[in-house]
């Protein structure tokens, strides 16, 4: 006769006293040490503190974990607390019981209570179903975009071959001149590497939150954390001016010769997205690098940008929303097309490292 299939319990981490088996929890699911991690991210979030939950059996005994990271956003012009959710991890022992769905569940129905309205974020594909299991929306897609930066890279993409010798630089001039009928002015327009976010940053917020319909906070508390602070700082952020009034930010991470764009937001509507853009693709190109991705929410005002400048569709996975019961902007919060969301709002301060499977 087979033995009584072990029962658990969801709970909230209880602070310290639980401090120790959470993270031990996320750095089997991780493989490494996390401690930076955990610092940063769950402890120093100027949001708040992360909030967790566990799975634990009749030893009180943690088996899985999730937690949510609390991210401020603006919705229509209002405050508002949401959070995003990650590192969500079942021990060996306690798979196909459910407990990453009830884990969800549990997010959703208490989150409210620890001031947090709602969870959003592309999570890892193995992840996604359990929390639509718990009630999450599938809203839209992240997907990345990418765009070659050379004529032989250009060449590559579409032909995936090398260009032949007989073409000689028609491949470049093609590029060149793809780049002068799409291409915006730039006359009056910079890009300067940020090393210390000053007050002009919240300046540059207060005027560009009424643009989005939905935004992660960029005061520059949260900049500071997530660009200068953070376990690897790989990605570098310039200040976008015209006749050097600050406009905008963007931000870079580098591998090989390939570009990560992770950061691209202003004020000024298409004008100022199109001009960060473009000196993303000519500081990119001067760095040597033959390509240039951004991951970004289909749907979204850059999204559109990004095709009218030769981005070309690649991959995509699942962005989620949980919602808190009840919630007064669930309507907009389920809008597609409302959502701003890069590389820069997630809870990595890099994307070329990759995530645990």
């Amino acid at each position: 006769m087979a033995p009584p299939m072990e029962e658990f319990r969801i709970r909230p981490a209880d602070g310290l006293r639980d401090r120790d088996q959470a993270l031990g929890l996320v750095t089997q699911m991780w493989q490494c040490d996390i401690s930076s991690r955990w610092d940063w991210l769950y402890e120093r979030n100027p949001h708040g503190p992360a909030i967790t939950w566990i799975a634990v059996d009749d030893a009180d005994t943690a088996v899985a974990v999730t937690s949510i990271f609390p991210r401020k956003i603006v919705v229509a012009g209002r405050d508002r607390m949401g959070s995003m959710g990650g590192d969500c991890y079942v021990a060996p022992r306690a798979r196909r019981r459910g407990l990453a769905t009830k884990l969800h569940r549990a997010t959703r129905a208490e989150m409210k209570q620890h001031g947090v309205d709602f969870m959003f974020g592309p999570p890892r594909p193995n992840n996604l179903e359990a929390l639509l299991k718990a009630g999450s929306y599938l809203v839209t897609t992240f997907r990345r975009f990418t765009r070659p930066l050379s004529g032989k890279a250009a060449y590559r993409a579409l032909f995936k071959s090398t260009p032949p010798r007989v073409l000689g630089p028609m491949p470049d001039l093609s590029l060149r001149v793809f780049d002068r009928i799409t291409g915006p002015s730039l006359r009056g327009w910079t890009l300067e590497p940020v090393t210390a976010f000053g007050e002009e940053f919240d300046r540059l917020f207060e005027r560009a939150r009424g643009e989005y319909p939905i935004i992660g906070v960029r005061d520059r508390v949260f900049l500071t954390w997530r660009y200068l602070e953070g376990q690897t700082r790989a990605q570098k952020p310039y200040a976008l001016r015209c006749r050097g009034e600050l406009l905008g930010l963007v931000a870079f991470e580098r591998d090989g010769d390939r570009m990560v764009l992770c950061e691209a937001y202003g004020a000024g509507g298409p004008e100022t997205t199109d001009a960060a853009i473009e000196l993303a693709l000519r500081e990119a190109t001067a760095q040597g690098a033959s390509n240039m991705d951004i991951e970004v929410t289909v749907g979204s005002p850059l999204a559109a940008r990004l095709k009218r400048r030769g981005f070309v569709a690649r991959d995509e996975h699942g962005f989620q929303l949980c919602i808190a019961p009840g919630d007064d902007q669930e309507l907009r919060l389920r809008t597609p097309a409302g959502w701003h969301f890069v590389d820069g709002d997630k809870d990595m301060d890099t994307v070329l490292s990759g995530e645990p499977e």
